[in-house]
């Protein structure tokens, strides 16, 4: 059995401090992007160490905490870290190909496809008003990719793959919701750890990836996208994912390539478009309004939600 709740280091209590723990894991995510490029390695190569670095740090932390990983616990997580799996190796391919801005700006139109499946799967309510701020938010995130057409790093496959990446992250979202409070968070994030590396290894091979020993500079990058967004952005979305609908927690996604895009910008010199710098400031006006709306407590049903 899990842990009792007053036991638990990784829990939050309130809507208020699970939206304070998500817009942490939304700052570490946005950073990933300009991570994952830096270093010099093939895109699944870096999932593969990446993630299994991640599991060996957070399995480690498991037992120093007192806590053991049983199979009835770790079957709960197994779809998860599928998703989370396909996810890494796909974004940080598509990263590889395209702007950073553009791999991240697709991802962030997740709210979309939650908006569609959050009703008839998990029987949630959506906010009056949520939906027409989600979609203002993806309006403004529309602005973000098109405005990079035409920039250097940009490329249609990268973008393409970096769709596959945004169904697959939708999948990990969905995932992780419905098991609510069946595993403590540190518990999921072992176990969506592994599986998400026993998935990155076979696929890295399989596309003949160069899956070496790093250099040192390199394992420096890992190390910091395993520790920064692996455990820190997947341990506080974990923990905060439960505390709120998923179509607010998916909403809030929306500030990651705005993110991206600036620390991209600084870091890496990569080129902003002055449309992109109006649709950044649309995503985040947009996604003020709609993490407001969503404390309000006024809700519809979702399937109306989309036609209001």
């Amino acid at each position: 059995m899990s842990e009792a709740p007053g036991r638990s280091l990784f829990q939050v209590h309130s809507r208020r401090s699970a939206t304070i723990a998500l817009s942490a894991a939304m700052i570490a995510w946005g950073t990933t992007g300009v991570a994952a490029k830096a270093v010099d390695m093939g895109g699944m190569a870096l999932a593969a160490y990446r993630s299994s670095v991640g599991a060996v740090a957070l399995v480690a932390l498991l037992y120093l905490t007192g806590r053991r990983l049983t199979w009835a616990k770790f079957r709960v997580g197994i779809v998860g870290g599928i998703f989370l799996g396909l996810d890494l190796i796909l974004f940080f391919s598509a990263v590889k190909l395209t702007t950073v801005a553009n791999a991240t700006v697709i991802g962030a139109l997740q709210p979309a496809l939650v908006i569609l499946i959050s009703a008839p799967l998990l029987g949630e309510r959506v906010a009056r008003g949520a939906s027409r701020w989600a979609l203002v938010g993806l309006a403004g995130s529309t602005l973000v990719v098109f405005g990079a057409a035409g920039l250097p790093d940009w490329s249609v496959q990268g973008d393409s793959i970096a769709v596959l990446a945004l169904l697959a992250w939708t999948g990990y979202f969905v995932a992780s919701r419905m098991i609510r409070n069946k595993v403590e968070a540190l518990e999921y994030a072992a176990t969506t750890a592994i599986v998400a590396s026993l998935v990155a290894w076979p696929a890295a091979i399989l596309f003949h990836q160069d899956v070496s020993w790093p250099d040192m500079q390199s394992w420096l990058w890992i190390l910091g996208l395993a520790i920064v967004s692996g455990i820190g952005g997947h341990l506080l979305m974990s923990v905060s994912i439960p505390h709120l609908p998923l179509w607010a927690s998916s909403t809030m996604t929306l500030s990651i390539p705005v993110i991206s895009t600036v620390t991209a910008a600084i870091f890496l010199g990569e080129s902003v478009a002055p449309a992109q710098v109006v649709g950044m400031v649309i995503v985040l006006l947009a996604l003020a309004a709609a993490i407001r709306v969503s404390s309000t407590g006024n809700v519809i049903p979702a399937e109306a939600a989309t036609t209001s």
